[in-house]
């Protein structure tokens, strides 16, 4: 039996999840707020051993906490291989859109380049789904026996994410939803931003799953 933490939601940045199981190990979603020390309080409080933080995509408002970790040694994280350009690149992460610091990641991290297909961290066995458009390296997360699915911006709660933005891959839209369209309608998303949905209800309800 797993469980879904929601660590933070803020309206401006990247919500940020925590997946834990029976054995308190735990995984970590996005990590977009810039005050993320308090995550590993959090983690320590309740005793989770945490095996990692796995990225959606490489964004400013799903990456910027990664820089506020006071032990980043402590916490692999997981990327698309086509999203790394972005922890180094503040026109990839969009960063350079913002007024002030440009973000680029720390080089003590222990960054980990993933790939399209089955992943596992401890008891944790996943699939990664790549789908590309609203960057070239977005990536879901499905936990299939359990009917969990971290969808980061490629799928929200009757949306999908933008496609105008440097790095973008527009074309890819139709193969990456229908990878989403194929999946078990019970399936629950937890998006990178807004409401949790479901696949069966994005299906009824999501106009960009009927267009595309």
């Amino acid at each position: 039996m797993y469980k879904v933490i929601t660590l933070n939601r803020s309206p401006e940045l990247g919500i940020t999840y925590c997946l834990v199981n029976q054995n308190n190990q735990c995984l970590i979603f996005d990590l977009g707020y810039n005050k993320s020390d308090y995550i590993e309080e959090y983690l320590k409080k309740h005793g989770y051993n945490c095996l990692g933080l796995l990225l959606t995509h490489g964004h400013y408002d799903h990456i910027m906490g990664l820089n506020e970790l006071k032990t980043p040694q402590k916490f692999p994280v997981y990327i698309s291989k086509d999203d790394y350009r972005c922890l180094y690149s503040p026109k990839y992460n969009l960063s350079s859109f913002l007024d002030g610091e440009q973000l680029i990641i720390k080089d003590e991290l222990r960054i980990n380049e993933i790939e399209e297909g089955h992943l596992t961290l401890g008891d944790f066995i996943f699939e990664v789904i790549a789908t590309p458009f609203h960057t070239k390296g977005s990536i879901c997360f499905l936990f299939e026996k359990e009917k969990i699915l971290f969808s980061g911006d490629t799928l929200f709660h009757l949306g999908i994410g933008r496609m105008d933005l440097p790095g973008n891959e527009a074309k890819e839209v139709n193969n990456s939803l229908e990878k989403l369209k194929r999946l078990d309608p019970l399936v629950k998303i937890y998006p990178g931003h807004g409401s949790n949905s479901s696949i069966g209800n994005e299906l009824k309800y999501n106009p960009y799953f009927r267009q595309y």
